[in-house]
């Protein structure tokens, strides 16, 4: 995959020393263009998501984590871990990727095919688009919360 990763910058944000050590690792054994970012304030992150083709997040436990909303409203192609509430947003493969946190070659995979698949990214980004006005409509939101007080 390294040569695939050429021309692409990966950012990896929040991450604690010993992935850090990894990044490390990978920079400098296979020439992959990547770096960590200790402390990422929100407007950072946005700029971030805007400018990401692939959003990966990952967590052995996670309900509902912002970074998969962030990413969609970016148009970054989100891969997700499924221990989150991520199949109420995404159908694996065709706008964006659930995967087991813990299985390495289907995040492989994933991520490779994000970063080959120019039409799948540009259709999955249309379609998180729509999936987003959909779940978090204001005019809806509004509606239901009147329902609930009114």
């Amino acid at each position: 995959m390294d040569k695939e990763l050429e021309g692409f910058e990966v950012i990896v944000y929040s991450a604690p020393e010993s992935v850090q050590i990894q990044v490390d690792i990978l920079r400098n054994q296979n020439k992959i263009n990547i770096k960590t970012l200790d402390k990422v304030s929100n407007s950072e992150m946005r700029s971030l998501f805007q400018k990401a083709r692939v959003a990966i997040s990952l967590a052995v436990s996670d309900g509902l984590p912002g970074v998969l909303v962030e990413a969609m409203q970016a148009g970054a192609l989100p891969i997700q871990s499924e221990n989150s509430a991520a199949d109420k947003f995404i159908v694996h493969g065709k706008n964006g990727f659930i995967v087991n946190p813990w299985d390495l070659n289907l995040i492989r995979e994933s991520i490779r095919k994000a970063i080959t698949d120019d039409t799948l990214v540009d259709l999955a980004s249309e379609l998180n688009f729509k999936v987003l006005q959909q779940k978090y409509n204001y005019d809806d939101g509004i509606s239901k919360l009147r329902a609930l007080y009114l």
